[in-house]
């Protein structure tokens, strides 16, 4: 199932056939909404054995951060039916900021932390990486018309 899954938005993303932004928000949406859904449910005994000894205040971080990517995921699930191309362009500009200067971030300290950092942590930064170039792509490759016009070129 996940196979068919990946592979159906595999075939989607070919960047020769036109990268939709309604594709690129709906990868985005759940991956934000998966990864929120995670960090707020994250249990004391697994951020306990991952981290070495346990810190409520940085869990309690943890769970914060999950809220607001949970939130943000159901904010970019809920715009993709907006059909306000002023609204994907600004989504498109930020998103694409965003999600690359927190890929950097991450990047940053897992070069600079000499104990290095877990799997998980190098898939995050490079989701978040990917993620962030994709806006850019769209937001820099298409013209404006291409946001104001209907659907987007959307196959949706």
């Amino acid at each position: 199932m996940s196979s068919l899954f990946t592979a159906h938005y595999i075939n989607r993303l070919r960047i020769g056939d036109g990268l939709d932004i309604h594709l690129v928000m709906q990868i985005h949406s759940l991956a934000c909404m998966v990864l929120g859904g995670a960090a707020l449910s994250l249990p004391h005994s697994l951020y306990s054995s991952s981290m070495g000894s346990y810190n409520h205040m940085s869990h309690e971080f943890i769970r914060l951060y999950g809220c607001l990517t949970l939130a943000v995921g159901w904010l970019v699930h809920r715009c993709r039916s907006v059909e306000d191309g002023r609204l994907h362009r600004n989504i498109s500009e930020s998103f694409g900021l965003c999600y690359i200067l927190q890929s950097l971030a991450m990047l940053r300290a897992q070069f600079t932390d000499p104990s290095g950092h877990s799997l998980l942590h190098w898939s995050i930064a490079l989701l978040f990486l990917s993620i962030g170039t994709l806006y850019l792509y769209i937001r820099i490759t298409n013209k404006i018309k291409y946001f104001e016009l209907p659907n987007n070129g959307s196959k949706d």
